[in-house]
């Protein structure tokens, strides 16, 4: 009879457990959701990321709860922290990411969900930033030119913010600051935004070749520098220079010679009203001091300094005042 009764009460016990068992499998079966997205996010540094998450409830109607954890947990925004789900239903919930600017080296960011039933799962995504220029520049007219020296040249150029945000450029050329001026050196483009820069280039008078000039863009929030090339040639007719010969002047008097002082040393010089010689062909006395005046002419709007010269110079030929400044 005990034998019986032990047999019984062992197999209410078997039945008992394995309708637990089966009840908690049910259970389990019955709360159990997935989530999916993006495990691998590229994008650019400075800028936000738009994704979705979706979740899939395989068992009975729940509520879940999303919630970013981690030292990047800020940098990720979702549209709702909580969501309601029927049974065998999906939903997407949009997601932010804003990449940091200064951002240079992958980082991840986890997302716990939880159902009201407790049952917990984790979703881990990394994010690449990438280095992604959104400055555009674009020349209005030339990029070269060929001007005189001491002359200003006009260069136009448009800027355009291509980013999501807006930004702060700055536009500096790589040239002593006396030597150019800008229409605007800093300034805020809206995303997208364009402006008109003019850039005014005025090299001193003694630069004489050909240049090359980095206009030097700047994005304040990235610290990215886009060099834009700018060409200036001198124009070397500019300084061509007008030259005639006068009258041979003999027979030095008071009336054509006079002293002055120069550097505490007294020199003579000579005055004249200046005839211009019919040709280049003269005549001189022997044993006379002779005067050949040079009449020189700047006819440009440059002022310059100028060397007289003679080839073929003899010991008893000198200048006084070989060398000397004209202006316009």
């Amino acid at each position: 009879m005990n034998k019986k009764r032990n047999t019984a009460i062992y197999f209410y016990l078997g039945i008992s457990l394995f309708l637990f068992i089966l009840f908690s499998s049910f259970s389990q079966a019955a709360i159990d959701f997935s989530a999916i997205s993006s495990a691998q996010i590229n994008a650019c540094s400075c800028s936000q990321y738009v994704g979705t998450m979706s979740i899939y409830n395989q068992g009975d109607a729940a509520h879940y709860v999303l919630k970013t954890t981690g030292e990047n947990a800020a940098l990720l925004k979702y549209q709702t922290e909580g969501i309601f789900i029927e049974p065998q239903k999906r939903q997407d919930i949009a997601y932010v990411v804003n990449i940091p600017c200064d951002a240079n080296k992958q980082f991840t960011i986890t997302t716990e969900i939880e159902s009201n039933t407790g049952l917990k799962k984790e979703l881990i995504q990394t994010i690449n930033p990438l280095f992604c220029s959104h400055i555009q520049a674009f020349s209005i007219g030339s990029l070269a030119y060929k001007n005189c020296a001491c002359t200003p040249t006009q260069y136009i150029i448009k800027i355009k913010n291509t980013a999501k945000y807006a930004d702060i450029f700055s536009v500096n050329l790589d040239l002593p600051k006396e030597y150019y001026t800008v229409s605007e050196n800093s300034f805020v483009l809206l995303p997208q935004g364009e402006k008109i820069i003019y850039i005014y280039v005025k090299l001193p008078c003694d630069f004489s070749e050909s240049y090359s000039i980095l206009a030097q863009i700047k994005a304040e929030s990235t610290q990215e520098i886009q060099n834009y090339p700018l060409y200036l040639q001198i124009d070397k007719a500019c300084y061509k220079t007008d030259i005639s010969f006068g009258k041979v002047v003999s027979n030095l008097t008071e009336k054509n010679l006079s002293f002055v002082t120069i550097n505490n040393k007294q020199e003579y010089q000579y005055k004249y009203n200046f005839i211009t010689s019919p040709s280049n062909n003269f005549t001189i006395c022997i044993n006379t001091t002779n005067i050949l005046p040079v009449l020189v002419q700047n006819p440009s709007n440059i002022s310059n300094k100028y060397t007289v010269d003679l080839q073929n110079k003899q010991s008893w030929m000198k200048f006084a005042g070989q060398s000397f400044l004209r202006r316009l």
